[in-house]
């Protein structure tokens, strides 16, 4: 590690007698105070493969009007200004996260102190996480259609029920006498569905809703009207 120091001597006391100025650290280990505007500590790294990466650093600043710079060989393209935010302590500590895009190899890393009024404890650099792939997105399934118990009337009070709909996986099934209808039945993955258990001249509506991963398409609302009540037998003939 290479570094410029611009006071004599390890003003914290702590690890070493010699430069740089360190003290315990809240956080864990040693960390780097007693700043100046101008010092800078270098650090050597090996970047596994080029890429983009993110580093983390430990900061703590009372008044947070601090900043310093991070790069990498001195290259402009990896020379990035980091403002340190106010933390309310010396040694009250949080993270700061700089992206970066980093070639391979080995690299001098240098923490540039733009001004006075911060402590740094640690750097952490890691490669940074790609989005999960989710491909393509699916469609929605088309909307339901049908050619079959729409609008019809004397209709039996068990009916089939038919329809279509392209790249649907599932169906729920709204059926009632009232407009919207209301959920009958659900995960129903054939084109059909017969009913049962309706009421004798009666009008009820019904409606398909589509559904796959993607989501679901409702399709519109369809009704039937149901036979009438069955006729009484003739009275008895009387002689």
């Amino acid at each position: 590690m290479a570094y410029h120091d611009t006071s004599a001597g390890n003003n914290g006391g702590a690890y070493r007698s010699t430069d740089v100025d360190l003290e315990p650290s809240a956080d864990g280990g040693f960390d780097i105070g007693w700043i100046a505007a101008g010092e800078w500590v270098n650090y050597t790294v090996n970047v596994a493969s080029a890429g983009s990466y993110t580093a983390q650093l430990r900061v703590a600043s009372p008044s947070g009007s601090g900043s310093l710079h991070l790069g990498f060989n001195m290259a402009s393209n990896v020379w990035t200004s980091v403002p340190v935010p106010a933390t309310g302590g010396w040694q009250n500590w949080t993270t700061v996260s700089v992206p970066l895009t980093l070639a391979a190899g080995r690299q001098q890393m240098t923490l540039l102190f733009d001004t006075a009024g911060f402590n740094v404890t640690s750097i952490t650099i890691g490669a940074s996480s790609a989005p999960p792939s989710t491909g393509p997105t699916a469609p929605l399934p088309a909307t339901p259609t049908t050619t079959a118990v729409d609008g019809q009337v004397d209709v039996t009070v068990a009916p089939t029920l038919i329809w279509q709909s392209a790249g649907a996986t599932s169906f729920e099934i709204r059926i009632s006498a009232s407009n919207p209808p209301a959920a009958f039945a659900s995960d129903v993955t054939r084109l059909y569905y017969e009913v049962s258990g309706l009421s004798r001249g009666t009008k009820y509506y019904w409606q398909v809703i589509a559904k796959n991963a993607a989501g679901s398409t409702p399709g519109p609302v369809w009704s039937f009207t149901t036979e009438g009540a069955t006729a009484p037998p003739p009275p008895p003939a009387t002689g």
